[in-house]
């Protein structure tokens, strides 16, 4: 079974660069299309992209992990323990899989240096800078597509993996209004898909296997 997975995700990775590869030479032309359209047009998209902010899944996973720790000793003695290790565990693994995939975005973000669309529009440049430090040249991978990515895979894993549309819905959406607001290249958000959703069933993998029995065996 490692086996067959470790298969699945190296023809996986290879396939998403292909993709990637053969898909570059297009975003220039996206790019000067969207840049083209009435500003108006733009501004829908991005207020469409206000999901894929990481803030609204951060604090109120990361604040309800913390609330269940400080009443640990109140709520325990009052609830079968399976359960409440369950919620502890759902936030914590909502929390740290947004941020994991959020620090990740950031990291190839500054080491690749790739110039946002405007930069485009503004001055027909396209070459990346390596180690860029301004946010003009983090264009890729798309930190909102990443963002949204992982909180679908979370949350189509932690539903038993029910609602698979409305999880995909809220990819589609979020990467489809990064592109058409021009903030990234349609590679980028395609970057962003993949690794938000390679961080996110990725930790889900590894926490489902190194957390304690009792979690196993209550279903996750």
């Amino acid at each position: 079974m490692a086996k067959r997975k470790l298969i699945f995700f190296s023809a996986l990775w290879w396939a998403v660069l292909l993709v990637l590869l053969f898909a570059t030479p297009y975003d220039v032309h996206l790019a000067r299309w969207v840049a083209a359209q009435p500003q108006d047009f733009r501004d829908v998209f991005a207020m469409l992209s206000q999901p894929g902010d990481s803030a609204y899944y951060l604090w109120p996973s990361g604040l309800t992990l913390l609330a269940l720790w400080l009443a640990r000793h109140r709520l325990q003695p009052r609830f079968p323990a399976a359960p409440f290790t369950r919620w502890r565990w759902m936030a914590g693994y909502v929390f740290v899989s947004v941020a994991l995939s959020g620090i990740a975005a950031n990291i190839f973000k500054f080491l690749l240096g790739r110039p946002r669309p405007r930069h485009l529009i503004e001055s027909d440049t396209t070459a990346w800078d390596f180690f860029a430090s301004a946010g003009s040249w983090h264009s890729f991978p798309s930190g909102h597509t990443t963002t949204a990515a992982t909180v679908a895979v979370c949350g189509w894993l932690l539903s038993g993996r029910r609602y698979a549309g409305l999880w995909l819905l809220l990819v589609v959406v979020v990467a489809t209004s990064r592109v058409f607001s021009n903030s990234h290249y349609s590679t980028d958000v395609m970057a962003g898909a993949f690794l938000g959703a390679a961080v996110a069933y990725g930790f889900w993998l590894y926490t489902t296997r190194t957390t304690n029995p009792l979690l196993r065996n209550s279903g996750f």
